[in-house]
């Protein structure tokens, strides 16, 4: 066994063939579909709500790459989040603040502001009290007595997007924080809000990755959750070709843990060979060894290395 931790398995199909049953499989079984083109010319209100229902078709069926969505509107929520706080790091950025941080090390604020997006991103969708205080309190914003209790009223809004950015508002109007932090938070409680109408487990960050702060007309507002959801739908369906290949490609692979690796590279928007190192994750062994395996992976077409530097590099669908 080498530093790739190749191990003797009991006899299996060719590499080929594991290939093409993969890969067949998939096919089979597509779920996202491209949206009509009279979605183009109607309201953005309507609109919106139409590509949100084709996302709601996404997210209620669980596929194996969902995570990877997640994370990737986490991170495009951190930007815009950033951009707010007027934080100089871009998406690469946070990646990197996030990614190569050691553990228990400071990421610093951009870095802490991803995390926060990342976290809230793979927590039940709760509107209790003590979940949005838990936000409120890591962004260091000020929460009078009974500031939420509007976001709650709004949540019963039967209409999800209307309910998300009626919370929004009523979380601005309640809170005693600057433009920055305070809407912040408004886009998460807007997240949540819209995730507990559509009844999904988790929030997907559609809100705060558009950016609908405080200012602009109502159009205007369900004008950028259009784009923005136009952009994850889009989003969703480059990622399950992406994934259908990194599985076919992963199934020629004789590599000790790389079913583990393949799942860690399905549930985030990107990793390094040192996240497939640590205990509770994929476990390749050396840091040597997860490096090598993430390289033939990229070298079959299956992922791709996002940095383009020689060190320090990070890979994803």
């Amino acid at each position: 066994m080498d530093s790739l931790g190749l191990a003797l398995l009991p006899p299996s199909p060719p590499r080929r063939k594991r290939a093409a049953v993969a890969a067949s499989t998939t096919e089979k079984t597509q779920l996202c579909q491209p949206l009509p083109s009279w979605l183009g010319g109607a309201a953005p209100a309507f609109a919106a709500g139409a590509v949100l229902l084709a996302v709601d078709k996404i997210v209620r069926a669980d596929p194996n790459w969902i995570g990877t969505v997640r994370m990737r509107q986490a991170l495009r929520a951190a930007a815009a989040g950033a951009r707010l706080l007027r934080h100089r790091e871009d998406e690469a950025g946070l990646r990197d603040a996030h990614h190569l941080t050691r553990p228990g090390d400071d990421p610093g604020p951009a870095g802490k502001l991803y995390r926060l997006w990342r976290d809230f991103s793979t927590r039940p969708a709760r509107l209790a009290g003590p979940s949005l205080a838990a936000l409120t309190e890591a962004l260091g914003v000020r929460a009078p007595a009974g500031a939420f209790d509007g976001v709650t009223l709004a949540s019963e809004n039967p209409d999800p997007l209307a309910a998300a950015l009626a919370a929004a508002d009523s979380c601005v109007a309640a809170l005693d924080a600057g433009a920055g932090e305070g809407d912040v938070l408004a886009a998460m409680a807007a997240d949540l809000v819209l995730a507990r109408r559509l009844g999904w487990p988790r929030p997907l960050s559609v809100i705060g990755a558009a950016g609908v702060g405080r200012r602009g007309t109502v159009a205007e507002r369900y004008a950028k959750v259009l784009r923005e959801a136009l952009a994850c739908h889009g989003q969703a369906i480059e990622l399950e070709r992406r994934a259908a290949r990194l599985i076919a490609a992963a199934a020629t692979l004789r590599v000790k843990g790389a079913e583990r690796g393949v799942a860690a590279l399905l549930a985030d928007d990107v990793v390094s060979a040192g996240d497939l190192c640590r205990a509770g994750s994929a476990q390749l062994g050396s840091d040597r060894a997860a490096r090598r395996f993430l390289e033939r992976l990229v070298e079959l077409g299956a992922l791709r290395e996002t940095t383009r530097r020689p060190t320090f590099r990070l890979y994803g669908l």
